[in-house]
């Protein structure tokens, strides 16, 4: 009832709507992202095609974007990230389910790590905004957690290049015991920019006997 009285304005747009489970993007806005192609490194997730670094010194098997980090989609993940808009992760799960599922099963993936979050930010927030997207779209049990951010750091947003690559140096440790013998493993994240973030994650298990090490990251920036 209060919905028909009083329609709520897109976000994006500014159209009023009337919503059915959320109250922020209205579904025509939603309709407009889609798959698209971006150009990065396919490797080690910088934003060249040609990239000279990884010719004979390979990252990760494979790396996948699902679209490009502009509106409606940048400010779906902005009010996840930053306005604690938890019901975000539903809308950004239902947008890549498809495209994400369809990577696990060519790729035969067999554990999903996120990038994990300070514990002062995670208090903060409230959870994490990654793993709250990803318990839509894999079972609990792919999930390893066994990763930790065990020091405070700059947004890498707010980052030069150059700083983004020594920004996260020794930000991440792994549990003692984790066991990725013979598993192909996906590192998630939301946005790509140099791959620098991601790439700290694989330097954390590239020596555990891992079959292969794949990314999929939801935007390219």
């Amino acid at each position: 009832m209060l919905n028909s009285i009083f329609p709520n304005a897109c976000e994006n747009c500014g159209e009023l709507f009337f919503f059915k489970t959320q109250n922020y993007f209205c579904d025509k806005c939603l309709s407009l992202i889609k798959h698209q192609k971006t150009f990065y490194c396919r490797s080690c997730g910088d934003g060249v095609t040609n990239c000279q670094r990884c010719l004979s010194n390979r990252f990760f098997k494979d790396i996948q974007v699902y679209t490009k980090y502009s509106p409606p989609i940048s400010k779906i993940i902005h009010e996840l990230k930053f306005n604690k808009v938890k019901t975000m992760s539903k809308i950004i799960s239902n947008i890549i389910a498809d495209d994400f599922k369809r990577f696990i099963k060519t790729k035969n993936i067999t554990k999903v790590i996120y990038i994990p979050q300070s514990k002062k930010l995670e208090k903060s927030r409230g959870y994490n905004h990654l793993k709250e997207i990803l318990v839509e779209l894999v079972p609990e049990f792919m999930i390893f957690e066994g990763i930790k951010k065990i020091k405070e750091t700059r947004m890498q947003m707010n980052l030069s290049k150059e700083e983004r690559e020594t920004n996260l140096i020794g930000a991440f440790d792994i549990e003692e015991n984790a066991d990725f013998k013979n598993q192909n493993v996906l590192i998630f994240d939301d946005v790509l920019t140099t791959g620098s973030t991601i790439r700290e994650i694989f330097k954390l298990i590239k020596d555990r006997h891992i079959n292969n090490i794949y990314g999929y990251i939801i935007t390219k920036s």
